[in-house]
């Protein structure tokens, strides 16, 4: 009963030392934990590593691409537009001039000189002009902007990976512990059911020595000298006429038994009427047998 007391003791500390309460069922959350952890860790690594070769890409892509864009537009010149206008104007003016002044006269003159001086303005005018703006390329952006979303993405996830890869770790070294403890209980669990098988057999010896030794002493308390021990008159012998009748009885009834027994076990015929009944046929003759004659010696 010590040993036990002392091996429950032994199987109780593992269970406080590893935490353990109901062992299956720790088993099973915990590698369902494991399971998972394991699964997030993929997915996990497999964004990291996409996302790594993708901003790899980017990175490698983004200096091939110009950073601005020119565009041009073309616009109608308002100026020229206008010094048409106007010279058409003077010289619709000149015609109606020309008709009532003489061709020297100073208005006509100086409206001349203004008509040239259009013109020239007009020579060295276009009629549309090109604007050349420059402007930021938006793939240029949008590739910058995505490196940028994938850097800031990429350092979680490395994060993530490194605390699932610390949670797989934790979680395997406490299944090993529960491993560790649980072979150290069945060990225990089977030293402790066999001296429960020791200390069953062992009450069980105890209980019959007990009962013998109980019944010893009933023995030696129980006797008691009632009458003196006397010596007999005549010698001890068999009764030789009892003996002879009760042989004679027995060999008479073995004979009668071994008569009945040779009697019903006999499968031959001892009279033609045994025969009849058997057959249930007529016996028209019997011929006795014969033994047969035996040679004299010469």
């Amino acid at each position: 009963m010590q040993e036990l007391d002392r091996l429950e003791r032994t199987r109780a500390e593992p269970k406080a030392a590893y935490g353990i309460f109901d062992l299956s069922q720790q088993r099973s959350a915990l590698i369902q934990q494991r399971v998972d952890a394991v699964k997030r860790l993929a997915e996990t690594v497999n964004r990291a590593d996409a996302l790594r070769t993708r901003l790899a890409y980017l990175t490698e892509t983004r200096p091939k691409l110009p950073s601005q864009i020119a565009s041009s537009q073309t616009e109608t010149n308002l100026v020229a537009v206008h010094a048409r206008q106007a010279l058409v104007d003077l010289r619709e003016k000149e015609a109606v001039m020309a008709v009532t002044y003489d061709p020297h006269h100073p208005l006509l003159m100086r409206l001349r000189q203004q008509i040239d001086m259009v013109q020239k303005e007009l020579s060295t005018m276009q009629d549309t002009s090109t604007r050349i703006s420059l402007s930021p390329s938006p793939i240029a952006s949008s590739v910058d902007q995505e490196i940028v979303t994938s850097r800031a993405e990429l350092a979680p996830l490395q994060d993530q990976a490194s605390r699932d890869k610390e949670l797989v770790g934790s979680i395997t070294d406490e299944l090993r512990h529960i491993e560790q403890a649980d072979m150290q209980l069945r060990i225990l669990d089977s030293r402790i059911v066999d001296q429960n098988e020791n200390l069953k057999m062992m009450r069980q010896l105890y209980d019959k020595a007990r009962t013998e030794d109980e019944m010893d002493q009933a023995k030696v308390t129980s006797v008691v000298q009632t009458a003196h021990a006397t010596t007999p008159d005549k010698p001890v012998a068999p009764n030789k006429f009892l003996l002879a009748v009760g042989g004679a009885l027995a060999g008479l009834i073995s004979a009668c038994g071994v008569v009945i027994l040779a009697t019903i076990t006999n499968r031959n015929f001892l009279s033609e009427g045994a025969l009849e009944r058997f057959l249930g046929l007529p016996v028209l003759g019997s011929i006795p047998l014969q033994a047969p004659e035996r040679r004299r010696l010469v």
